[in-house]
């Protein structure tokens, strides 16, 4: 058969190389799949209207996401609605370390006075059931090492 170019094309294809996740949704049997199996045919792509798929992406998330880690195309997303949390948490966290359980994220920023306020996405790990969230750093420009809130420090480039 052949492939229908769609009018949405170039708008996926910018918004993937702009941003960390693209969510494509519409009617049924407009061709979403057939048009991002054709744009993006060399990343991994998990169905998940595949049961077993299905079963362990709603059972443990988090070994889920590590399982398939980006760049993924998760299809039929919606069937597992815990999971978008998870996908949060792997698009706006630069690094998380983990060390005996406990989840230490890393953002990196380019300014020089960052704010707590710039590591909310640090606040997703704490809906992780089965681990802890440990201090968070972020690096960045600032000129000294310091504590923006419990649980979060500012570290200095040099410092590292």
């Amino acid at each position: 058969m052949k492939y229908i170019k769609r009018a949405i094309e170039d708008i996926v294809l910018r918004s993937e190389k702009t941003f960390k996740s693209v969510l494509v949704t519409g009617a049924r049997q407009t061709g979403k799949k057939e048009m991002i199996k054709h744009l993006f045919p060399d990343k991994k792509y998990v169905v998940l209207d595949d049961p077993f798929a299905e079963e362990q992406a709603s059972k443990d998330p988090g070994t889920f996401m590590m399982l398939n880690p980006p760049p993924v195309i998760l299809d039929e997303v919606q069937r597992v609605p815990d999971l978008f949390r998870y996908v949060k948490m792997e698009c706006e966290i630069d690094l998380i370390i983990e060390e005996n359980g406990v989840l230490y994220p890393v953002e990196i920023k380019q300014n020089s006075s960052p704010s707590a306020d710039e590591a909310s996405a640090f606040l997703i790990l704490d809906k992780v059931s089965e681990k802890k969230r440990g201090t968070g750093a972020m690096i960045c420009s600032c000129p000294q090492p310091g504590t923006l809130r419990d649980n979060l420090l500012a570290i200095p480039v040099w410092f590292i």
